[in-house]
């Protein structure tokens, strides 16, 4: 009967392991270290809704800035480069992104 047990407790945590394994896969698999690919890169993303993000993209010596939708992708500016983000001091509690730091020069017409 122990045997038995314990082989029913063996089998629960594998299937109990397996939601957890392919969550890290879906979060590995989204880091930034791994968006590239030669000469293509993406070296920032934003999430702005469900199926949105505006990325950075990199090819060769040229630097985009793009909306992405479910549906379509289309440029909206193109950089010199990538620009130095000064670093903030963060406001108590809130932290800012290396992104959102860009996209607030982009706006406030710091960053060409």
């Amino acid at each position: 009967m122990s045997s038995a047990l314990l082989s029913f407790g063996v089998l629960l945590l594998v299937v109990l392991s397996i939601p957890l394994v392919l969550w890290l896969v879906k979060r590995l698999s989204q880091w930034p270290g791994n968006r590239t690919n030669g000469l293509l890169s993406m070296p920032a993303s934003l999430t702005v809704g469900p199926r949105e993000q505006i990325a950075v993209v990199k090819v060769g010596e040229r630097v985009l800035v793009v909306g992405i939708t479910s549906q379509q992708i289309q440029l909206l500016t193109e950089l010199d480069g990538l620009p130095e983000v000064p670093a903030f001091p963060a406001a108590a509690g809130a932290s800012t992104s290396g992104f959102g730091a860009l996209l607030a020069g982009l706006q406030k017409g710091k960053v060409s």
